[in-house]
């Protein structure tokens, strides 16, 4: 469970999941939810091994950043 800290962007989603994302040219309507317990661990280790600055950020913020599971509707 997410807490106090959580950034404005993280709290606009759990207000309104509905958000649109274009990859390329493609763009399309999806729901944002944050990763499951059981889907954090996998989702952040690919995270980490995309952007291995992740962990000092995590590091320097003091908490376990958010994962957001961005599903097309």
């Amino acid at each position: 469970m997410r807490g106090a800290g959580d950034p404005s962007w993280y709290l606009n989603l759990q207000q309104n999941p509905a958000v649109v994302v274009q990859v390329r040219s493609d763009i399309f309507g999806a729901i944002a939810r944050p990763a499951t317990a059981s889907e954090r661990p996998r989702l952040w280790r690919l995270m980490v091994s995309a952007v291995p600055k992740y962990l000092d950020y995590e590091k320097r913020a003091g908490r376990d950043l958010a994962v957001v599971v961005v599903e097309r509707r």
